[in-house]
């Protein structure tokens, strides 16, 4: 069971990542390919473009989660001590997931397309 979960953990945050890595690598090159493309300062504006379109459906996907697993972590009745095991590292994953594709990829994606 322990094995499973991390499985499921591992790909929602992988097909998500996925997504997220796309739409921002689409924004770069439409930015590109339309000669917005000139600065510094325009390879940022089309990064963010990409983060933007992203940001609303990966917040509604973090929060729907957890308004699902919060009332297990709140439990008291019987089970809840299996369930709790279960939700948290979830839940920290969540938040990982939500923290990495919203912080640190498109940083990557700006710093490899800078040094290209």
């Amino acid at each position: 069971m322990k094995q499973s979960l991390h499985v499921d953990l591992l790909s929602s945050s992988t097909a998500s990542s996925f997504v997220h890595v796309a739409v921002l690598d689409l924004s770069y090159d439409d930015a590109k390919r339309t000669g917005r493309l000139r600065t510094r300062e325009d390879l940022h504006e089309a990064i963010v473009h990409g983060a933007v379109k992203r940001a609303r459906p990966k917040a509604m996907t973090v929060c729907a989660a957890l308004i699902g697993l919060l009332p297990i972590l709140w439990s008291m009745g019987a089970g809840a001590d299996v369930m709790k095991r279960i939700a948290a590292p979830m839940v920290g994953g969540l938040g990982t997931s939500f923290a990495l594709e919203m912080l640190v990829y498109p940083q990557s994606i700006y710093c490899g397309a800078v040094v290209v």
